[in-house]
């Protein structure tokens, strides 16, 4: 977009600190079922840059944060050896101050007397007066109608759990009484209900997700209203007053100079998306769910919100709607991962109600923080998930693989592990910040300490597995170790003894000089003030996990691992 300005010239003012290039659009690319090409793009980049510069990357969740190796290596390993240091930040949610403050902004005459209002009936820390987008719709409200606002916090604080919902109506609702009025007769009438502007809404959240974009342009946006004029059989005049208002509708904004048309925020884009995909599933159309189903991963609020939709009515026609879908797709299919996700959404909070599924791939963190009971699932596949927050009671795995389960869950009763494959578990330790396993027996152990019953107990392994510990202290110390190494590439000797505490002087002495020997580690020019050493990852980060899979919990076998 800008003229006669090269790539090797942007690099270049990159290096020198003149920009920060910022990258949206990226949120995917660091989640567990990334393809890997943004990864590597933006490994390209940083190589480039030759440790100079920064850049700043949208993802929802930074590599860093996974406890796991394996998932830190996808980007770890396409950095190469340049001194790389990462950083986190995030949008801050707002407090009373800010919400105060910015109500005074917009003319409100007492904004405390409208935060107390909702906090006392929804708490402080509810979305309506902690985040950005949602406060400013809030005030809108606030100065269109305050009696009507009274219902809306009361209808939310009722049902908490489709707060988004009632506030997204509040809206619509107004658009429907106040603006969107077909004035060719007397009196004038509502062009569309609450309901027909949901659905307008959804349709064109549903055309945008099959064009894979985010926006419309305006002819596309009028093709979109004659198909819901045509569907519900509207009069010519009518269809022509709702083609031009859809224009200018409160929950739309202007994009491409003013040649498309955009959601105002992406949370309403998500919100219609689901609103679209639970409508086609609750009514069983399988060619317009299996559309959507197949065009990449749904991101998890589209899910939650089409779960939301559906079990408003018969949520069981669906999950078979689901099964029939999945079914004859392949492993790696976007359709047999969605109807995973679907499935888990909709089995979620339905305590006593028997799920059935089979032959799914469920999606990275399907399992957290939802509440599962009576489920059962067979010959599926489960990506890295946590199990945070997650109660899973009398449920039944079957032939399932889990490739890793992260954190300790809130609740497991009655839930049966029967012929199920776990690769790995990561949970956190108070003293070595997190601990993965891999062997078998360690594995099957911890589950049980859970509260999983395991129906098959498969063959322990010939070696002496110690019975007091899961994992050998000296790994479980190179673990932690390795784990300073998560936000930057290199570090310096004083970093690392900071990090390690009094286990330092033992790390020093009895097992950094085995890696350094292994070629795990090695020692790096150390540029700043003073004399200290500085150590650097020598090996690729898989490298690193595949030798923690095959050590068994032993240091010695882990080292002996980069010897083959």
């Amino acid at each position: 977009r800008f003229q006669l300005l090269y790539y090797d010239a942007f690099l270049e003012l990159v290096r020198l600190g003149v920009i920060v290039p910022a990258f949206d659009g990226f949120e995917e690319m660091i989640i567990e079922g990334s393809s890997g090409e943004a990864v590597s793009a933006l490994g390209q980049l940083v190589n480039n840059l030759d440790s100079r510069g920064n850049v700043l990357v949208a993802a929802r969740k930074a590599y860093f944060e996974y406890l796991s190796f394996r998932s830190q290596a996808r980007l770890f390993d396409a950095i190469g050896k340049n001194d790389v240091a990462f950083g986190r930040m995030s949008l801050a949610r707002w407090e009373r101050r800010h919400f105060v403050e910015y109500g005074g902004k917009r003319g409100l005459d007492r904004p405390e007397a409208l935060h107390e209002k909702v906090a006392g009936s929804l708490g402080t820390d509810h979305p309506l007066l902690t985040r950005a987008v949602l406060v400013r719709r809030l005030v809108d409200e606030e100065k269109e109608n305050d009696e009507e606002l009274s219902e809306l916090i009361e209808r939310i604080g009722q049902r908490p759990q489709d707060y988004f919902l009632e506030f997204v109506s509040a809206i619509v609702k107004r658009e429907a009484r106040e603006k969107w009025m077909d004035k060719s007769g007397e009196p004038a009438q509502p062009l569309l209900t609450v309901d027909e502007h949901h659905l307008l809404l959804a349709m064109v959240a549903h055309e945008m997700w099959l064009s894979s974009t985010d926006d419309l342009k305006t002819d596309e946006v009028d093709f979109v209203a004659e198909m819901f004029t045509e569907e519900e059989r509207k009069s010519p005049a009518v269809a022509r007053q709702i083609r031009e208002r859809l224009k200018q509708h409160a929950l739309l904004v202007r994009t491409r100079g003013g040649r498309g048309l955009g959601f105002d925020h992406e949370d309403f884009r998500l919100f219609y998306l689901g609103l679209a995909l639970g409508r086609a599933l609750a009514r069983g159309d399988v060619s317009t769910v299996k559309a959507m189903l197949d065009v990449t991963t749904l991101p998890r609020v589209a899910v939650d919100q089409a779960a939301s939709c559906v079990r408003r009515g018969d949520s069981g026609s669906a999950v078979a709607l689901l099964q029939e879908l999945a079914t004859p797709q392949l492993p790696a299919s976007f359709v047999r991962e969605n109807c995973g996700a679907l499935t888990a959404a909709l089995a979620d909070g339905r305590a006593g109600i028997r799920t059935v599924a089979s032959h799914m791939t469920f999606p990275e963190d399907a399992l957290r923080i939802r509440s599962l009971s009576a489920l059962k699932v067979s010959d599926s596949h489960f990506s890295p998930t946590s199990l945070a927050g997650a109660s899973l009671v009398d449920c039944l795995f079957v032939r399932c693989r889990f490739e890793r389960l992260d954190g300790k869950p809130e609740k497991i009763a009655g839930t049966k592990l029967d012929e199920c494959d776990v690769a790995s578990i990561v949970y956190a330790d108070g003293e070595y910040e997190a601990v993965e396993l891999y062997e078998p027996e360690h594995i099957r152990r911890r589950l049980v300490q859970w509260g999983f019953e395991i129906e098959d107990r498969p063959e322990t392994s010939s070696r002496d597995l110690a019975p007091a510990s899961e994992m050998s202290g000296d790994l479980k110390l190179v673990q932690r170790a390795l784990r300073v190494f998560s936000r930057t590439t290199g570090v310096n000797e004083k970093t690392m003894k900071t990090r390690l505490g009094a286990q330092f002087s033992r790390f020093e002495r009895e097992i950094l000089p085995r890696l350094l020997k292994a070629g795990v580690l090695e020692e790096r020019r150390y540029d700043g003030r003073g004399t200290q050493r500085r150590f650097g990852i020598a090996v690729p980060m898989r490298r690193i996990e595949d030798a923690l899979e095959r050590s068994g919990g032993e240091f010695g076998r882990f080292v002996d691992a980069f010897g083959d």
